[in-house]
């Protein structure tokens, strides 16, 4: 089994499943493409029965979220990402409908929160940022969201996008930059 690091009620797996090569061929030495639908239900049953507690994916990789909502456990926590270049409110909105929908989460199905990145910083800091808080502040009242803990990064620049000082209180993927990590954003 894999160990749990647990924090208050946060528990998390101290390995995350990575699941590009749920939805594409991934990877330098991949010979076979993507797995079917099959074993990729197989993986992901796998992954819970060791102990993963989260999933990795993203609108870039392919037919992943697809796959994670068809066949994913749902004991399984997700770590999404906005789509690379979502940095209108247009694009981050359709980005973000796109996951939920893909993963089952638009009001039926799965429970439990999903975590959403911004895939790239740059997206975040041209205008994605503020336009995620404003979509989440719209979810607010039905309960069903938490804008205050969205996750960018803004390493190297001198304010934080989320604090507006110049200590960072956002977090990127790799939580470079960032003074403190902030809880996820659920739906």
């Amino acid at each position: 089994m894999i160990d749990i690091r647990q924090r208050g009620d946060y528990r998390q797996s101290v390995l995350i499943l990575g699941t590009a090569q749920l939805g594409m061929a991934y990877g330098i030495a991949n010979r076979t493409g993507a797995p079917d639908d099959d074993a990729a239900a197989g993986i992901l049953a796998a992954a819970r029965d060791l102990g993963i507690t989260h999933l990795d994916t993203a609108r870039a990789y392919g037919d992943s979220e697809n796959r994670i909502g068809v066949a994913a456990p749902p004991e399984l926590a997700i770590i999404t990402k906005v789509a690379p270049g979502a940095d209108t409110a247009a694009a981050v909105r359709a980005s973000v409908d796109a996951s939920r929908a893909a993963l089952g989460r638009s009001g039926m199905g799965r429970s439990g929160p999903v975590t959403l990145l911004f895939h790239r910083a740059t997206d975040a800091l041209a205008g994605g940022w503020d336009e995620l808080r404003r979509f989440f502040l719209e979810e607010k009242p039905t309960g069903s969201a938490s804008p205050c803990r969205a996750r960018t990064s803004c390493s190297g620049r001198s304010t934080c996008p989320t604090s507006g000082t110049s200590s960072c209180h956002a977090t990127s993927s790799t939580g470079a930059g960032c003074s403190r990590r902030p809880g996820p954003i659920s739906w």
